[in-house]
């Protein structure tokens, strides 16, 4: 490889160098490949591939010798003397081996220079060329102003008179993936602060100088008439869009990563802290929009951080980003992980999260690539369902509060979205509650839906049955079945039924507490009936009494007579006495179930039921305890 530095007048910007002046420094090009030895310098490793103080002619402090046709003029500039060319030019040759870490898709270019003399108007340029592009600075004043461009395209011109002595820091970052993230591919730096830059992506292999040289060259034009009117000092080229130059004013390269304990490094965008730093070196950030594959289970937050220091160092590093909230919902923000590409996956790192400033930070052992992520919520909120339980509840507990827990693993207050009692719909904003009193007995399923802001769905179900109060003790004691046939001919000849038992009132009920309206329900082998009477109450007994007899159709059941002694003694139990008719079928079986309903005035039914074996026979069924 050749790296020349050559000067002569230029008569256009150098992207309209013309085929005559091409073919021009290709000669040049390949004459310094036969007459120039280089001498290596020590390579630094904070990035800087060149640096040469422009002193003298001497060895450059970084990067290859700088050798010197003709003889150089020095005079005093930024750091001791700087450089003026003589019409012969100045040629720097590199070999391979510096340049094998530089990349024609980003780097910097950077120097000091000053005008002799007030008021002149000329131009000259420092450029970066290899056979796959051009990268550089053209620096006129013949203009009207000054005027800063580069092959690639962005240019400033800016008010200016030429004084003579007055030393300007100049300096061009390029990056073809942009510049850390701004969305700018090239940038120019004047006196350490921006002044121009272009958001137009570059393409260096386009700008070419054709295929026959691999090489590298700083030319600075301004040959003949020019070639004396300004100096140049302090030439850097590093690898990587430089964006920070207030180490402008320290004629070495300084490390944005020194030697001690505790080292913070301030990037664009995240700041990382080194346990220990053991030589120093620079630590750099790259900002971009791609990076590695991000599984579906996360999100990117804002961009990729891909880290990388020269520095070595001990123990561990904290990177801390400061990202953007808009549109994360609280409970989303609190879930924002820092993760870290390790072998191939995305990890978590994170050690901290600070919503109040937007801070989040993870500790790591090396570098790569670092990135905000919003975990996805494909997980459903769980809808518990504390009341009513999975069990049987009487009646006579009137209302039953309906009460659950929606529990999700990112959002802390997933909406109740839906709500169904047997298949109608609940209002649960009005807090609804089930009243036992009237629901039908048997089994009901309540079910509660619960949609979380992701909008996830979850629902929770739970199956209840509803019964009747039992009544603390009921017992058949004597049982009669006498059928008699054509039943439906004539009433009088139905089979008749005469029950009598014992029962007792659970507490804390009492007969001020019963309705007097009794039900019956009669199952007889396979028939059964059921009736319902208005007993006249009595301060002892209750008493229903029936002068005509009938089976009714729908009921299969006729009470002729009720009666209820209540005993009124603690410890003694009540008694009953049922009379009436039933068409029932005599099938042998003898099964015969009782179920006396009695209904509490405040809502609720207390029952007792019993099922015994008679004794059967062709025109009877018989049971007694005795």
């Amino acid at each position: 490889m050749n790296l020349k530095v050559k000067t002569g007048p230029v008569l256009s910007a150098m992207s309209r160098i013309t085929n005559v002046s091409r073919s021009f420094l290709l000669l040049l090009l390949l004459l310094s490949a036969v007459l120039f030895t280089p001498t290596l310098a020590a390579v630094d490793p904070s990035g800087l591939l060149f640096w040469h103080r422009m002193e003298s002619a001497g060895s450059a402090e970084t990067g290859q010798a700088m050798t010197w046709p003709g003889t150089p003029g020095f005079e005093p500039a930024k750091f001791g003397n700087g450089a003026y060319s003589n019409p012969d030019g100045w040629t720097y040759t590199p070999g391979t081996n510096i340049w094998d870490d530089i990349s024609i898709k980003k780097g910097c270019i950077e120097f000091w220079f000053k005008y002799k003399y007030d008021g002149w108007t000329g131009y000259f340029s420092t450029y970066l060329c290899r056979y796959l592009g051009l990268a550089g600075i053209v620096i006129r004043t013949d203009t009207g102003g000054l005027t800063l461009y580069t092959n690639w395209g962005p240019s400033i011109t800016k008010p200016y008179t030429p004084v003579a002595g007055e030393l300007h820091h100049v300096a061009y970052s390029w990056d073809k993936d942009g510049i850390n993230g701004t969305g700018k591919y090239q940038i120019f730096y004047w006196d350490g602060s921006e002044i121009a830059s272009d958001t137009t992506p570059i393409d260096p292999y386009m700008v070419h100088r054709g295929d026959i040289y691999d090489n590298f060259i700083i030319n600075s034009y301004g040959g003949g008439d020019f070639s004396t009117q300004y100096a140049m000092d302090n030439i850097k080229i590093w690898n990587y869009a430089k964006t920070d130059f207030s180490d402008r004013f320290s004629e070495g390269p300084s490390y944005n990563t020194p030697v001690g304990i505790t080292v913070e490094v301030q990037l664009v965008g995240i700041t990382t802290t080194f346990s220990q730093v053991t030589s120093a070196g620079n630590t750099t950030a790259t900002v971009t929009d791609t990076g590695p594959a991000i599984p579906g289970t996360l999100k990117l937050l804002g961009k990729y951080y891909d880290i990388s220091t020269t520095a070595t160092y001990n123990g561990t590093i904290t990177a801390s980003i400061h990202y953007d909230d808009t549109g994360l919902t609280p409970a989303k923000e609190q879930k924002l992980k820092l993760q870290q590409y390790v072998d191939g996956k995305w990890v978590n790192i994170t050690t901290s999260l600070d919503t109040a400033n937007n801070i989040i930070t993870g500790e790591t052992t090396h570098f790569c690539y670092f990135a905000v992520m919003e975990p996805l919520d494909t997980t459903p909120p769980s809808v518990t369902i504390t009341s009513p339980q999975a069990q049987t509840y009487f009646n006579t507990q009137r209302t039953l509060t309906i009460e659950y827990t929606v529990q999700d693993n990112m959002d802390p207050s997933p909406a109740i979205t839906n709500a169904m009692l047997d298949g109608d719909f609940l209002d649960m904003q009005n807090n609804p509650s089930i009243d036992l009193t009237q629901m039908a007995l048997g089994q009901h399923m309540l079910t509660i839906e619960a949609t979380d802001a992701s909008g996830n769905v979850g629902q929770g179900t739970v199956i209840f049955e509803v019964k009747m109060a039992p009544l603390s003790s009921f017992m058949i004691k004597n049982l009669q079945i006498s059928f008699k046939p054509e039943t439906r001919e004539h009433r009088a000849r139905a089979d008749k039924i005469t029950i009598a038992g014992k029962l007792d009132l659970p507490s804390p009920y009492t007969t001020a507490d019963i309705l007097s309206d009794v039900t019956v329900m009669l199952e007889v082998g396979s028939s059964s009936g059921t009736d319902t009477v208005l007993a006249k109450t009595h301060k002892q007994r209750w008493e229903y009494k029936r002068k005509k007899f009938e089976v009714p159709a729908d009921t299969n059941l006729d009470i002729k007579r009720l009666k209820i002694k209540w005993a009124g003694k603690e410890g003694s139990m009540d008694t009953f006495k049922i009379e009436g008719y039933m068409d029932a079928e005599n099938d042998d079986s003898g099964n015969v179930t009782l179920t006396l309903v009695m209904p509490l005035k405040a809502g609720g039914d207390l029952s007792g039921t019993q099922t015994v074996t008679c004794k059967t026979s062709k025109r009877s069924w018989e049971y007694n305890t005795k």
